[in-house]
């Protein structure tokens, strides 16, 4: 290997590409928040599900089905 991608390798994480790792970095970094941050974040995320939840729920349209790449063309 060069010293490049040596350092490269020095510089990843590996531990953060599992679910398990992601998991324990996501929960170290909520734990490093602040009461008054972490209150900000519950608000906001009320605030987005209250959104999701009165979104009126419409069908896909017909022609945004026929214009996706990789579909077959009905006939």
């Amino acid at each position: 290997m060069t010293d490049q991608a040596d350092t490269q390798n020095q510089e990843i994480d590996w531990s953060l590409t599992t679910f398990e790792g992601v998991r324990k970095e996501y929960l170290r970094r909520i734990q490093m928040l602040t009461l008054q941050q972490r209150m900000e974040a519950l608000g906001e995320l009320s605030r987005v599900s209250d959104l999701l939840q009165n979104m009126k729920r419409e069908p896909p349209r017909k022609d945004a089905l026929q214009s996706a790449p990789g579909l077959p063309a009905d006939s």
